[in-house]
């Protein structure tokens, strides 16, 4: 069933992440990321940004990915609830991930903050396919 769960790891936080193609494995991540900064339900998207990344694997990029929204949410306070995200692989065999992510700008009164994540990390890190889909895991530094 596509989704994503958390894990329990030891001083960081991991998520697992099922879905019938690779890239709603980006969305459910953008997702699960916001899921542990604060409570996903309290981010409205009103408010949308542009995104275009590129990288050598799939689970390379999904950490960049991860990464940059990380980054939107402690240099600008943008916090993303969804996303509309095209990927296709190059000639060359890079992928490229664009699109647009949508969510509105952090509010300490209606965003409580439940993880304090310092960082994605490459521990644990998987991408592969999977019977009826696509398999990711993910650690959080937190």
């Amino acid at each position: 069933m596509p989704g994503y769960r958390f894990l329990e790891h030891t001083a960081d936080a991991g998520v697992e992440i099922e879905a019938p193609n690779r890239t709603e494995i980006f969305r459910l991540a953008l997702r699960a990321l916001t899921d542990c900064l604060t409570v996903l339900d309290a981010v409205e998207a009103v408010e949308e940004e542009s995104i275009l990344l590129r990288g050598d694997g799939l689970d390379l990029l999904l950490v960049d990915f991860l990464q940059e929204l990380l980054f939107r949410f402690e240099v600008r306070g943008f916090l993303a609830s969804d996303a509309q995200l095209r990927l296709r692989q190059g000639d060359n065999g890079r992928f490229e991930l664009a699109g647009v992510i949508r969510g509105e700008p952090f509010e300490a009164k209606r965003h409580a903050v439940k993880l304090p994540i310092k960082a994605v990390t490459y521990h644990e890190l998987a991408f592969e396919p999977v019977r009826d889909g696509f398999f990711a895991r993910v650690i959080f530094d937190v």
